[in-house]
């Protein structure tokens, strides 16, 4: 992305920044997890990233460690963030995983915020609602008791285990039901991992930092944008994102297509493994 570009998009978010924040909302604890995703798995390349789950009784917001502090500096300090921006730009480094999931458990809804390619959506949809099977095997975590359950959800088979000493039934990304925190979850082909790291108590806000102008979508819709992208990441970028990037740089190019040898974590009925 050339400065142009990057100014364009300083445009963006001083223009579209909108007030997608809550109502404040006032946490108790946060919880680390580290993400390991097999990105290619072909040659078993695994990305790997940090995510906190900050969350009290009725609300909680599992987001990416190094995204949260990006949106807070560009709200906070726009210069440092542009700063910032062009060296990431530059030395193409690759983030990660980029979405937010914030959970309203009085409205039985969450909100989902999360990018394909440059292109930020946002959805909201019904709390999901998984079948877990609790199974009797049991193994400690940290220090803390923890038992298996089972579930299948959107084309993956998944196990997790659970506290049994700590009662907060929320967990990682959706994950939700279970009758203490989730400390540990992942589908059964091992493409998606979180695993507990620690938890502490917290007092900060509960909520989706605004960031750049963000479609509004469904569900459905969003993941048909991202098996698009998938599928042919070039054609995606040239065709359907903000400044219709046509890169002739091979590394970059291979390194996108690299990326893409990976099936989402929901899997629709045309994407099926």
């Amino acid at each position: 992305m050339t400065m142009k570009h990057l100014l364009a998009v300083v445009i963006l978010v001083m223009t579209f920044c909108n007030a997608n924040a809550q109502d404040t909302i006032v946490a108790n604890k946060d919880v680390r997890y580290l993400i390991t995703i097999n990105t290619d798995t072909v040659n078993g390349r695994v990305m790997a990233d940090t995510f906190c789950l900050r969350h009290n009784d009725d609300y909680a917001v599992f987001y990416n460690k190094h995204i949260y502090y990006q949106d807070s500096l560009r709200l906070n300090d726009i210069n440092r963030w542009v700063d910032m921006m062009k060296n990431i730009l530059g030395s193409r480094i690759k983030t990660g995983q980029k979405y937010y999931v914030f959970t309203d458990r009085q409205q039985g809804i969450y909100t989902y915020r999360g990018n394909v390619s440059t292109n930020d959506y946002q959805y909201k949809d019904s709390i999901v609602r998984m079948e877990w099977t609790v199974r009797p095997e049991t193994k400690s975590i940290a220090g803390h008791p923890c038992q298996r359950a089972t579930c299948t959800y959107m084309g993956r088979d998944y196990e997790a285990w659970y506290a049994l000493d700590m009662t907060s039934d929320f967990g990682p990304w959706k994950f939700n039901g279970l009758p203490g925190l989730i400390m540990e979850v992942y589908d059964t082909k091992r493409h998606y991992t979180f695993r507990y790291i620690d938890s502490y108590h917290c007092t900060g806000q509960v909520n989706i930092l605004p960031r750049t102008f963000c479609y509004k979508t469904t569900l459905k819709k969003y993941l048909a944008e991202k098996e698009m992208y998938l599928k042919d990441p070039m054609y995606y970028r040239a065709n359907r994102t903000v400044g219709k990037s046509r890169t002739r740089d091979e590394k970059l190019i291979e390194l996108y297509r690299r990326s893409c040898t990976h099936k989402p974590m929901e899997i629709t009925a045309d994407g099926e493994e």
